[in-house]
């Protein structure tokens, strides 16, 4: 529930600028890895006919874990790893579009905007509290979830996908100081690159000996525990770090806006 809820396109408006990363279902998969480098991309959209798939990250270590050819993998199609989704309307509240994050616990989805649908994160949704369009009375302490055990960073990149996965998480702590964190377009700027590219051509039937140590790290903001989640997003960029940290646990972009739309806690402004 979202007290003051309002259609998606009176809380985004219109921007005919506004472009959607497609790809098709017939293009090999390295395709969507080295798109999914750039920082401004969340999610695909993948055409297949007429119609509309998305797929992100997490979808591609899925699929990493689960085969033993890397080669083979970056060279298959990406129809092998879409999640066909309809749009939701742009006319349809915004509590509809945290409906369809929920149900399909996919932060991300296509929304119908005219002249072209483009995809809405909860990251996106995040910025509205930064905005001053979006309200909860939670605090962190609320919302925070205990985090999985951090992991070394000479753990086995293999290993450290198979824990998302089986997880269902994007992002790991890793062992260290300053605390920091890897997420899964950590592993995907790594599995994609134009270095281990050509190293999958040259060992077909192999994956990488490449450990954590190998990723990028982000950091993760320590912030008071009785913080208003509106007060903490204006000190966590999501576009800079990947969590925040708290006595109570670790708070995810996720945390911060299905938790309180789940408890009947968010107003729009």
């Amino acid at each position: 529930m979202i007290r003051n809820d309002r259609p998606i396109r009176e809380v985004w408006p219109a921007d005919p600028t506004a472009s959607l990363p497609e790809v098709r279902d017939d293009m090999p998969s390295v395709i969507s890895g080295i798109l999914l480098q750039d920082p401004s991309v969340d999610a695909l959209s993948v055409r297949d006919g007429t119609a509309l798939g998305l797929t992100g990250g997490y979808d591609l270590l899925a699929k990493v874990v689960e085969t033993s050819d890397l080669h083979r993998f970056l060279l298959g199609r990406i129809s092998n790893i879409q999640r066909i989704s309809s749009p939701v309307p742009a006319d349809a509240p915004l509590a509809a579009l945290l409906e369809r994050y929920e149900s399909t616990a996919f932060g991300h989805a296509l929304v119908a905007f005219q002249p072209k649908p483009r995809i809405v994160s909860v990251v996106d949704v995040v910025r509205l509290y930064r905005q001053g369009k979006l309200d909860s009375g939670l605090r962190l302490r609320d919302v925070a979830t205990r985090p999985l055990p951090a992991v070394p960073r000479s753990m086995p990149l293999s290993e450290a996908a198979r824990i998302m996965v089986e997880h269902r998480v994007r992002r790991l702590e890793v062992l260290g100081e300053p605390r920091s964190m890897i997420t899964d377009r950590s592993l995907i700027r790594v599995l994609f690159s134009a270095e281990m590219l050509e190293w999958a051509r040259r060992h077909s039937g192999q994956l990488p000996s490449l450990t954590v140590g190998a990723l990028e790290l982000r950091p993760v903001i320590e912030l008071d525990a009785e913080m208003r989640i509106p007060t903490a997003t204006w000190k966590f960029d999501p576009d800079v770090g990947d969590a925040i940290s708290c006595s109570a646990g670790l708070v995810t972009p996720w945390d911060l806006v299905m938790k309180p739309f789940v408890r009947g806690d968010l107003t729009l402004l």
